[in-house]
């Protein structure tokens, strides 16, 4: 009898112990996209000139692939696409372009359009360089980019005030 008080005391802590050890799972649904983020200025773009979707390309069909193709599973890279451009030509053109862009592409997967907030010549003809000439397994579809407020040339400093 004297082992009955031991045993249903040791019972009792096992069943306490195990108890703490519960473990809750909080299971939810996550994006499988990430929210871009809110750019001043987004709202106001408008069409900027140029030749895109004009006879002064080839046909979209007859373009060759750019470098917007991703990996098999999702062969639509053009958010990664527009970045990389729009960066490449920032630094081309003397990092002086301020403000938003938005691309367009067509359902054909070509670029179709350019919308920017604070146009830069210069950028607005390296982008259609870039991304005139060639054609991307998108859909229909825009991609934007936020070039910054306040450039004034790579690595310079604007003006204080």
């Amino acid at each position: 009898m004297r082992c009955l008080p031991h045993a249903l005391a040791t019972t009792l802590a096992l069943a306490a112990s195990l108890g703490a050890c519960d473990r809750a799972v909080d299971l939810r649904d996550e994006p499988r996209t990430f929210p871009q983020p809110s750019t001043p200025g987004s709202k106001d773009v408008k069409l900027v000139d140029t030749d895109l979707g004009t006879s002064a390309h080839a046909e979209c069909a007859e373009r060759p692939l750019g470098e917007c193709v991703g990996p098999s599973d999702f062969p639509c890279a053009f958010d990664g696409w527009i970045q990389a451009s729009a960066e490449s030509c920032q630094l081309e053109t003397d990092c002086r372009t301020n403000g938003t862009l938005v691309v367009r592409m067509d359902e054909g997967g070509c670029v179709s359009a350019l919308l920017m907030d604070q146009p830069n010549d210069e950028v607005v003809a390296c982008l259609v360089e870039k991304l005139g000439d060639v054609r991307c397994p998108c859909a229909a579809t825009e991609a934007s980019y936020y070039f910054g407020i306040g450039n004034v040339g790579c690595g310079q400093e604007p003006p204080p005030g």
